[in-house]
């Protein structure tokens, strides 16, 4: 499970933190009829806006559970319920399996897989499923170490239109663009798994929430994944190839297959899942090594995907799923405290917002009063001199002088004893909601606390999950032909996939300026036909697990 890293930071001034101690001026100097007076220290505490940016919040994997730290402006809240739509107007048929296209598309899949131990992780084989292909591929000895260069020529006939130079030595896989172009972005994505039929979603108990990668979603070739994905779940009907509207959708160079399956084979492939009760698959390519070469003058590309069964611990999936209920309200309920204290962080940056405003007042009128400091000891030499003549009853000195003096300088302590005062009104108030927010600061930490020790505890339990079925996995691998009898077109689409991807990822890690070369050049390719996938399947028995 993914780990929990969360810091709690709030970015202000070098003068403010969360102690907020300020430093406010004293009013030093403002002592009149005397000689000592100094210039007043401007405070250098003015506030900076508090930023919540880095404010943490803590959303859940929908497939994993796990919790990731995000920006306080990307929360996202656990999908609420919603009542299932009517029959929609557009499908898909397999046999007898009706797929169905909602207006409103599932959230992508965006999961990777992390080689052998992915196959043991409940929280991958459990609840990601589907497909997935993770290889890169390695290129044989005597290819290793040549400059390869991929490039796409649009005006080839579909189908001939990539380029792979390898050395000196030029070579035209044939793979149509709705195969190409989808894979291509797969590989240069960060995500392994393909398509899945573990969504959420608010009627789990009666419908698969299917889910693709994004270079798959809206694609032929996407439903011929997810095709691979249900294969298994009853032959008889999916080995079908897909209708939509009635009607079987093929790519370019796809035919259909000349004949149906016999029995022999459905019933072959069906004595081996039914003799273990297995519900529970992969279709994946994690340790099975891909590869490229040079052989007999053509470019050969070979990958070897497979179907991982495994099989449930329904008592320990019983209690990890009970501490799960628990982690995800901890999770809900640690949400709802960042969300108040957002909304604190924002009632604490008004006042502070003001105390900026003021403080750049204060800072000119203490400015100005600076520079009345400076020449005040001529005026109040002036001031004494005129007093003394004026006890002299000198009568070029008048008293209506002296008290205009006088008032000039208790106007100036008067105005900056105000900011002053204002100035320390508003630090009461941001000590005030400042508390607040450190409370709210020590309960998100406990909150944290509580949620790595639940994941922990969910560690624990999971490493006990699922029970690898490898007879059946290894009875199915040494059978290739079978599923090739029972479905072609699928398991052709699927072997590409695999291949390529695992190709393209080789070319993106060790020649990075062909490979975006290349992504430029089928950036702005349309693909054909264009298809949209289906979004909700119906379970019917047997119920993948």
């Amino acid at each position: 499970m993914k780990k929990l890293s969360m810091v709690l930071v709030f970015f202000l001034a070098p003068s403010f933190a969360w102690d907020l101690g300020w430093a406010f001026p004293d009013n030093q100097g403002l002592h009149y009829g005397t000689f000592d007076t100094k210039p007043v220290a401007l405070a250098d505490g003015i506030l900076a806006k508090t930023e919540v940016e880095n404010f943490p919040s803590l959303t859940l994997d929908a497939r994993t559970g796990n919790s990731e730290v995000q920006n306080l402006t990307v929360v996202s809240e656990l999908e609420g319920k919603e009542e299932e739509e009517e029959d929609s107007e557009e499908f898909w048929t397999i046999g007898k399996f009706r797929l169905i296209i909602k207006p409103k598309a599932n959230p992508l899949l965006k999961e990777r897989s992390a080689g052998r131990s992915s196959l043991r992780s409940y929280n991958f084989v459990g609840k990601v499923g589907g497909v997935n292909f993770e290889q890169v591929a390695v290129p044989d000895a005597e290819t290793a170490g040549k400059t390869i260069e991929l490039s796409y020529h649009k005006e080839a006939l579909d189908g001939f239109r990539l380029l792979v130079k390898v050395g000196s030595t030029t070579f035209r896989p044939q793979i149509a663009d709705w195969l190409l172009i989808p894979i291509a972005e797969f590989a240069e994505s960060d995500f392994t798994s393909a398509t899945s039929l573990f969504g959420e979603g608010p009627d789990t108990d009666n419908f698969y929430y299917i889910k693709y990668h994004p270079a798959f979603k809206d694609s032929l070739l996407g439903m011929r994944l997810l095709q691979a994905d249900i294969l298994l779940m009853n032959p008889e009907h999916t080995s079908s190839l897909p209708k939509k509207n009635g009607q079987v959708v093929l790519g370019h160079g796809e035919f259909l297959p000349m004949k149906s399956p016999d029995n022999v084979t459905i019933n072959t492939l069906a004595k081996l899942m039914n003799r273990q009760k297995a519900t529970s698959w992969v279709l994946t390519d994690i340790d099975a090594p891909a590869s490229f070469s040079i052989q007999n003058g053509e470019f050969r590309l070979r990958s070897f995907p497979y179907y991982y069964f495994w099989s449930r611990n329904e008592d320990a999936i019983h209690q990890y799923q009970e501490k799960e209920k628990v982690y995800k309200s901890l999770v809900d309920a640690y949400n709802r405290k960042v969300t108040s204290s957002k909304n604190r962080v924002n009632q604490f940056n008004d006042p502070v917002r003001l105390y900026q405003e003021r403080g750049a007042a204060y800072k000119s009128q203490v400015d100005a009063y600076n520079r009345k400091v400076t020449s005040s000891k001529n005026r109040v030499n002036q001031f004494n001199d005129l007093v003394s003549r004026y006890n002299a009853n000198n009568a070029s000195v008048s008293k209506l002088t002296l008290d205009r003096l006088k008032a000039e300088i208790q106007k100036d302590k008067s105005e900056l004893n105000t900011l002053d005062q204002e100035l320390k009104r508003l630090k009461r108030e941001l000590d005030t909601v400042n508390a607040v927010i450190q409370g709210d600061k020590a309960e998100l930490d406990a909150f944290q606390q509580e949620l790595k020790r639940l994941e922990k505890d969910l560690e624990e339990i999971e490493s006990g999950l699922v029970n690898p079925m490898p007879a059946l996995t290894h009875a199915l691998k040494n059978q290739p032909d079978l599923l090739k009898n029972i479905n072609p077109v699928v398991v052709k689409a699927v072997y590409t996939t695999a291949e390529y991807a695992s190709f393209f990822r080789y070319i993106k890690s060790n020649h990075p300026q062909t490979w975006k070369k290349f992504l430029t050049s089928i950036a702005n390719v349309t693909i054909l036909p264009a298809v949209k996938t289906p979004t909700h399947m119906p379970k019917k028995n047997p119920v993948r697990q």
